[in-house]
């Protein structure tokens, strides 16, 4: 176990991938704009947080987190605002 943290070292290597590799399909994706949204992961369940330009960036977010291995769930937390 790690510390006080209920999670084990390979769950916790496990969340630590999964948000890695919603983070790098974030930033590939020229739609997103990936610095803006938080991600994080507690045994493979996801939650996004941040602010998006739109309902449509939201959806794509949410598919493209859904759509990585090891993804039990998704909870956005994401607010839709205008950008500069």
């Amino acid at each position: 176990k790690l510390g006080t943290d209920q999670k084990t070292i390979p769950e916790s290597f496990d969340d630590s991938m999964i948000t890695a590799s919603i983070k790098t399909r974030l930033l590939q994706d020229p739609y997103v704009r990936a610095l803006n949204i938080d991600v994080d992961t507690n045994l493979g369940e996801v939650t996004l947080s941040g602010y998006v330009r739109s309902q449509e960036e939201v959806d794509r977010v949410m598919t493209i987190a859904r759509g990585v291995s090891g993804v039990k769930s998704v909870t956005s937390l994401l607010k839709v605002r205008a950008m500069k």
